[in-house]
């Protein structure tokens, strides 16, 4: 929308106030009513009140940050994945009573599924959210559960930067790339075949040497001893020389 920055954000709050008068449960990071949900409280969770709270979740969520505000992205993926795993609980629970005993280990599941899926992180989500519970009695269907989450949202992420690995990323480009420099010997970049010049060399030597080999500045060097080093002697140096000697004949 095209509007004045300090409009947005007013009506951004505007609007997760009005869900919020009707539905609290999204404000907030949500923890206590994951933790309704996780004991199996179908009076303050029913089955259709968090299968509401699924999309009045997103778009509280999405009126926060569209409008400026920092709402961030973690807490919201762990409260939308408990409030579809939990109704999935319930419903199974409802169904199959004799089979399905603990509808609060699919909160966990969803959890951890949304997260894997939505941030692209399926390992750290599976360690987070065991660690949440306390146990890793849920080990095996977490795994499961993100995996097939992380499969299924391909290249999708709540990440918009998000790179592939460290390697891709700006910040860690510098430690992830190595310098041919830092291998490199000087013996190995160095040559010993320089063309310098000599204290008796004639201008016209010089100068056609310069030219013909494009030398900007060759060393000179002594006579007697050709490591000794004596001086350096320009290009433009020689050219000016020859052109003054030139024009005194």
């Amino acid at each position: 929308m095209s509007l004045k920055p300090h409009y947005k954000p007013a009506i951004g709050g505007l609007l997760v106030g009005i869900i919020a008068v009707f539905f609290p449960q999204v404000l907030g990071s949500g923890y206590g009513w994951i933790q309704i949900a996780m004991n199996g409280d179908i009076v303050q969770m029913s089955v259709i009140l968090m299968m509401a709270l699924v999309l009045l979740k997103i778009l509280a969520t999405s009126f926060t940050i569209g409008s400026g505000g920092s709402g961030g992205v973690f807490a919201p993926s762990l409260f939308i994945g408990a409030m579809v795993g939990g109704a999935f609980g319930q419903i199974l629970t409802f169904v199959f009573p004799e089979i399905v005993t603990q509808p609060g280990g699919y909160v966990l599941v969803g959890m951890g599924a949304m997260l894997a899926g939505a941030a692209k992180v399926p390992i750290a989500a599976i360690v987070m959210v065991s660690e949440m519970a306390g146990n890793y009695n849920l080990l095996a269907p977490l795994m499961v559960a993100s995996t097939f989450s992380y499969l299924l949202s391909g290249r999708w992420s709540i990440y918009e930067k998000q790179v592939e690995n460290r390697a891709s990323s700006p910040a860690h480009r510098r430690e992830m790339t190595v310098d041919i420099l830092e291998r490199a010997e000087v013996k190995d970049a160095m040559t010993t075949k320089l063309i310098v010049a000599r204290p008796g060399d004639s201008l016209e030597k010089a100068l056609k040497t310069l030219l013909d080999r494009n030398i900007g500045r060759p060393p000179v060097v002594d006579d007697s001893d050709p490591t000794k080093l004596l001086g350096l002697v320009t290009k433009l140096d020689i050219m000016k020389a020859h052109a003054r000697l030139s024009a005194e004949r």
